[in-house]
């Protein structure tokens, strides 16, 4: 699931902080040259993010081994 929010992030060429710990996962999404500002740059990877988070929960809800991950909730 990380990994696959990674693609995204650099395919939008923007990075964002991750924390991984245990079983969560905490991504801090700011522009750091717009004075960490959230920008609409940031918008569009959270839906990136968020549409990766949805395919993978709709897997592991389908008993999809293959998955990886478990979506629990979005603050978005």
């Amino acid at each position: 699931c990380i990994v696959q929010m990674a693609f995204a992030c650099e395919q939008a060429n923007h990075h964002p902080e991750i924390y991984q710990v245990y079983n969560r996962l905490k991504i801090d999404l700011t522009t750091h040259d717009a004075g960490c500002q959230v920008t609409q740059k940031d918008l569009d990877l959270a839906r990136a993010i968020e549409a990766v988070a949805q395919k993978q929960a709709t897997a592991w809800a389908d008993n999809d081994a293959s998955a990886g991950c478990r979506l629990v909730g979005t603050p978005w």
